[in-house]
């Protein structure tokens, strides 16, 4: 049985995209699959997801109208069978951000995207969007940018375990499965709170294991000193990490801080 934590709700909600269905009556449409189908349930005027093999409601979200309707748009295109691979198309190169492992906990949200801020970042999303026409770099799926299901832009990494520095070495356009498969940490939350069935979630494991596989590469073991929180990220050659109470109590330069809690030091601070 799928459910959701209603506080969780908004998450959700796209504004663009909401303006746009109140204005065309898209929220009304049922959205068939072969196996999946979004009906409303008129006595919550809510929107669930029932089974059409079996006929049991697997998703069924408590909200109103069209918060209801996007969150089970959401599900419903996650959920989805799995594509094979395009395998005649994929590349060592591109495969190669699946062996990706988390970052250094310290790490954690200290990503370039905020460093250089959102309107560079949608910029950059576009650009490399338009630059893999619409198709995820890793196993060439072509993805259509509907709710549910468009293009994530992945950062990539080089670690020197040594000196403790994550090393921004560009990004990627990768579809919803590839993404999931490189943050597995999510994949299982996702599919823990019913977002994602736990069959979906295996397919998308065994999916990323196949496609490693075909190029002999592993998925990367992180050292027990990613734990540690030391760790910088290295991004157009400066250095970053989390703001931390002792910077606080010091007086610092406020052109250092970015978005609120990274702080760009030095590279042996």
């Amino acid at each position: 049985m799928f459910s959701r934590n209603p506080e969780r709700s908004t998450s959700f909600l796209f504004n663009s995209t909401l303006n746009k269905a109140k204005e065309t009556g898209d929220y009304m449409t049922n959205y068939t699959s072969a196996n999946l189908q979004i009906v409303k349930d008129p006595k919550l005027d809510a929107y669930v997801i029932i089974d059409q093999k079996t006929g049991k409601v697997l998703f069924d979200h408590i909200g109103e109208g069209y918060e209801s309707y996007f969150a089970a748009k959401n599900v419903y295109c996650h959920n989805q069978p799995v594509e094979e691979p395009h395998w005649s198309q994929l590349n060592k190169a591109a495969v190669e951000i699946l062996t990706q492992p988390i970052v250094p906990g310290n790490l954690h949200y200290v990503a370039p995207r905020r460093i250089m801020g959102k309107q560079k970042w949608d910029a950059l999303k576009r650009q490399k969007r338009q630059s893999a026409n619409h198709h995820c770099t890793v196993c060439q799926r072509y993805v259509p940018h509907r709710d549910g299901d468009w293009l994530y832009l992945h950062e990539k990494y080089q670690y020197d375990f040594e000196k403790r520095i994550e090393h921004y070495v560009g990004c990627a356009s990768v579809c919803y499965e590839c993404h999931m498969y490189i943050h597995q940490g999510l994949l299982q939350l996702q599919s823990l709170e019913g977002d994602l069935s736990f069959d979906k979630m295996q397919s998308i494991l065994a999916r990323g294991n196949q496609i490693l596989e075909r190029f002999g590469l592993q998925a990367i073991e992180p050292p027990e000193s990613f734990e540690e929180d030391d760790w910088k990220l290295e991004f157009e050659g400066n250095f970053y990490r989390r703001l931390t109470e002792a910077d606080l109590r010091n007086s610092i330069d406020p052109s250092r801080i970015k978005d609120g809690d990274i702080i760009q030091v030095s590279e042996n601070d």
